[in-house]
C-alpha cells in the first residue's frame, strides 16, 4: 500500500457516495476519467477490483467496501 495517495482515497469515497464516476468527478472538481484513473491505480496496487458496474450505477465490491472504511478513517486524521 506504499503508493496509495489521499487523492485516490477521496476518489473512492466519492464513488461510494455517488455510485457514478461523473458525479464523483464533479464533487471532486475532476473529470470522470480522472476519477477512473485514481480508482484504477488503487485496484492495481491492491490487485483486485474495487467496484462493479450494475446498469448505469457503480457498486463497490466487498474489498472496495473494506477499503472505504479504512479510507474514511485515514481522512479523519
Amino acid at each position: 500500500f506504499r503508493s496509495m495517495e489521499i487523492s485516490q482515497f477521496r476518489a473512492l469515497l466519492a464513488l461510494k457516495e455517488s455510485a457514478s464516476l461523473t458525479i464523483a468527478g464533479k464533487r471532486l472538481g475532476l473529470s470522470a476519467s480522472a476519477v477512473f484513473c485514481q480508482i484504477r491505480q488503487l485496484e492495481q496496487e491492491i490487485g483486485t477490483k474495487l467496484y462493479q458496474q450494475i446498469g448505469k450505477k457503480l457498486r463497490l465490491t466487498d474489498t472496495g467496501e473494506l477499503l472505504v472504511k479504512d479510507a474514511a478513517r485515514i481522512m479523519e486524521i
